[in-house]
């Protein structure tokens, strides 16, 4: 039986929100709350490779020098975000 991905329901995207409000921005446990809402695992690896690109690109932007100086690598965020895609 071949599984078809499906787009979250209200309930579901209602937690996600409901999950979130409650962290600054915790890539690391947003992973675990979708693998708790028994998503499939393709849509869990394109959700990782969308953070990723979307990391990628926020670090590229702030390295650019075109939004001040800082160093991306130090946020909590970017920390947590690169742990996330590491975890298996």
């Amino acid at each position: 039986m071949v599984k078809t991905e499906r787009a979250l329901t209200t309930d579901e995207l209602n937690t996600i929100r409901k999950y979130a409000q409650g962290l600054r921005s915790r890539p690391k446990d947003i992973f675990a709350l979708l693998h708790d809402l028994e998503l499939s695992e393709d849509k869990i690896r394109h959700l990782r490779v969308v953070l990723s690109k979307l990391l990628h690109r926020y670090i590229e932007l702030v390295e650019s020098g075109d939004c001040g100086h800082w160093d991306p690598h130090a946020e909590l965020e970017v920390v947590e975000a690169k742990a996330a895609l590491e975890q298996e």
